[in-house]
């Protein structure tokens, strides 16, 4: 439970979590560009990175979904009286 509130607390910890993630997702889909051009044992450290980016995209994502899912999305309150919908 302590893990939820940790990822709930802290959206921007989330989002740059998220960044950093398709950061490295993209130097490994670069990687696998390269190995697959160049020299084929690039392929082996992209897939990895690849790996690893995704992981922490996934993470930082789920951070942020909970975020979303707990703190901002707040229940319609009923109005206590009808005669409001004039205003």
């Amino acid at each position: 439970m302590n893990w939820l509130r940790r990822q709930i607390n802290n959206p921007q910890q989330r989002w740059a979590e998220f960044k950093l993630g398709l950061v490295i997702f993209a130097a490994g889909a670069l990687l696998i560009i390269l190995g697959s051009h160049y020299w084929i044992w690039f392929q082996l450290p992209g897939l990895l990175c690849l790996t690893v980016g995704i992981v922490v995209a996934a993470k930082g994502y789920l951070g942020m979904l909970l975020f979303r899912l707990t703190v901002a999305i707040k229940p319609h309150r009923a109005r206590k009286n009808d005669d409001d919908k004039d205003k």
